[in-house]
């Protein structure tokens, strides 16, 4: 505010009270002024979103027990950034990425077993359910993961160089954290152009941090939801971008189909928020039309075909593993087909209900959620008077949110697992509402309870979070049960409420000590490495509204999607007589596993001995467990089931 006022002071010692030239001067003096506070408030904004950002990743990210002096009981979950599911979704995202740089094809036979891969008759390969573009976003981050096992394996550590050690899967986790990061200021800047900066900031802490995204960004970061939510934020940036300014650089369309593209091979289901883009442009024709206004159209053809053209590059990689894995460019494989249940009226509807107000409904265990929709319905009842722009924006944006949720309804158990997990990054569209019920509220002497208001649904997200797999089994949470669980931790288990191996906690219990280039690498180097990525992306300001003006940085993108797309393409044809030895092989090694389920009274299924195994092994693969007698013992016991499955053909 002190600058304020001497720029208003300067102009009036400067100019004659009366003059005309002196009041537009002023004027002009005064405008700078307010966009230098708004300017300012922006960046405080997004210095405070970033603070509150890394605080929670010192308070929730496992580190896991990297370091003998850490009590086993410390880390009290399955996930943390070292480890995660080898044998589902994170395994078979990974799987791309990992064996296209070591083994430069996608032949996952070689990959740990996983519950749901299995050999296709038609091409001999493995099926991958899982699309690629997890693996393209973490390419980045593996890189660095390599070259900090080479660096350790050159201090003396004997990690393996095979993409399975810690500063592999590390990295990875990072990436996941960093992608997330990003997704959230990309929206704090979004929301600044129809809100004012408070409220756009208030909008983005409220709704990121009461959301199931913390989860996923912060804990479980090796799935791709964290991906998809920063997909659906440069989305929405760039959508934004194109509605309010109407760039003609062809590179920005160009950009803008990329990103479409990756939105849509990050996550099968990520291709629907694309359909609110298209409802924008339909819209805005059909009131051209009615007003009975001259269409340009060759410049919207133009940049329709740019973009038509980047999502055709995008997409290109994941329609060649679709041919090669499964046979058909547009065919990604018998297990996507097997989460759409048949449709049956009752059925969805019951699905519709449950992703509403079911046990991990989004309106129980996010709140935030219907506050968000209740803001969307007060838009629609007091449209903007001449701003069709936003108008179009916002209704665009609620009919792609609301498309993914019929979507989501069709799918067997309605994609469920912390929250509904299809549904985790549309946060992003519900921000936009809750910053519509913030302005409306402006002013009322209300916005102070919605203040209280938002600090008890982050609380209740916490509490949550704090309890999953961790006090209730995955199969077994529900939100009803929370708050009686969340009762006996207060009352018994009290450490239960910083969960698991986080920086802070590892503070409380004494266990921050850097004695070994390990502890540094944990406790120093990767809050360093997540510390140094946000504040480069702070200095670096319009990061991808610079990209896109960056023709070497787009013919980049291009040459890079395209590369991949040569790569995955000149991978061998399998003979039908492979196909069919592969084929049986499985086969004969679920009978194998099966029987000795059976002579072992273990009800485990098929392979799930194997995935057993595989995840026993883990630890051993990631370098915190020395090689010795027990991992000889079940690497010989795996081998010795995969033999056995091989001789009996």
């Amino acid at each position: 505010m002190g600058n304020l006022h001497e720029t208003k002071y300067v102009a009036r010692v400067v100019y004659p009270p009366h003059n005309a030239d002196h009041k537009e001067s002023a004027l002009h003096f005064s405008n700078r002024a307010n966009d230098m506070r708004h300017l300012f408030l922006k960046n405080r904004n997004l210095l405070i979103i970033s603070i509150l950002f890394y605080v929670f990743f010192l308070l929730l990210t496992p580190l896991d027990l990297f370091n003998k002096e850490i009590p086993p009981d410390l880390h009290t979950d399955f996930f943390s950034i070292i480890k995660f599911d080898l044998t589902a979704d994170d395994g078979g995202h990974y799987a791309y990425l990992r064996s296209l740089f070591f083994d430069h094809d996608i032949d996952f036979f070689n990959e740990p077993s996983n519950s749901m891969m299995r050999p296709s008759k038609i091409t001999g390969y493995i099926d991958n359910p899982w699309p690629i573009g997890a693996s393209v976003l973490w390419l980045p981050f593996f890189l660095f993961g390599h070259l900090a096992t080479i660096i350790l394996n050159n201090l003396g550590h004997g990690l393996n160089t095979d993409g399975y050690s810690f500063p592999y899967i590390s990295m990875i986790a990072l990436g996941s954290i960093s992608y997330g990061f990003l997704g959230t200021l990309l929206i704090y800047k979004s929301l600044c152009n129809f809100f004012k900066a408070e409220l756009a900031l208030f909008a983005t802490i409220s709704t990121f941090f009461s959301s199931p995204m913390v989860y996923y960004v912060y804990i479980r970061s090796h799935m791709d939801i964290s991906l998809d939510f920063f997909n659906l934020s440069l989305f929405i940036y760039l959508f934004i971008a194109f509605a309010l300014n109407k760039p003609h650089n062809k590179l920005f369309y160009l950009f803008f189909g990329i990103v479409c593209g990756i939105m849509s091979i990050s996550r099968f289901n990520g291709i629907i928020y694309t359909t609110s883009f298209i409802i924008y442009l339909s819209g805005k024709f059909v009131l051209k039309i009615k007003r009975k206004e001259t269409i340009t159209w060759m410049p919207i053809v133009n940049h329709l075909c740019l973009m038509a053209m980047g999502f055709f590059i995008a997409i290109l990689p994941q329609l060649i593993v679709n041919s090669t894995l499964n046979g058909s460019l547009l065919n990604p494989g018998p297990t996507v087909g097997m989460n759409f249940h048949a449709f049956k009226l009752s059925v969805y509807i019951h699905n519709f209900v449950n992703i509403f107000i079911g046990k991990v409904g989004i309106l129980v265990m996010s709140p935030i959620c219907g506050i968000g929709i209740l803001g969307f319905i007060m838009l629609f009842f007091k449209i903007r008077q001449n701003d069709e722009t936003s108008n179009l924006f916002y209704i665009s944006i609620f009919l792609g949110f609301l498309l993914q949720v019929l979507l989501t309804a069709r799918l067997a158990g309605s994609g469920s697992e912390y929250g509904i997990k299809f549904l985790s990054s549309s946060s992003v569209f519900i921000m936009f509402g809750v910053a519509a019920l913030l302005e409306y509220l402006q002013g009322r002497r209300k916005t102070v309870f919605f203040v209280i208001g938002a600090l008890l649904l982050i609380g209740w997200q916490y509490i949550q979070l704090i309890q999953y797999r961790v006090v209730v089994p995955r199969n077994e949470f529900s939100i009803f049960k929370v708050p009686l669980d969340f009762y006996d931790i207060i009352s018994n288990n009290v450490n239960f409420l910083l969960r698991s191996s986080n920086i802070i906690n590892l503070l409380i219990h004494g266990c921050f000590r850097v004695n070994t280039i390990i502890d540094f690498y944990f406790l120093v180097f990767i809050p360093l490495f997540l510390a140094t990525i946000m504040v480069s992306v702070l200095l670096w300001k319009n990061v991808f509204l610079n990209l896109v003006k960056n023709k070497i940085t787009i013919i980049s993108i291009n040459i890079f999607f395209i590369s991949l797309g040569s790569l995955l393409l000149i991978q061998p044809k399998k003979t039908r007589e492979e196909i069919e030895k592969r084929y049986l092989l499985h086969q004969t090694i679920d009978r194998v596993t099966c029987k000795f389920n059976n002579e072992a009274q273990d009800l485990l299924p098929g392979r799930e001995v194997l995935i057993k195994i595989e995840n026993s092994l883990q630890d051993y693969y990631l370098g915190i467990k020395t090689k010795d007698d027990n991992y000889c013992s079940l690497l010989d016991f795996k081998n010795w089931l995969l033999s056995k499955a091989e001789n009996r053909l």
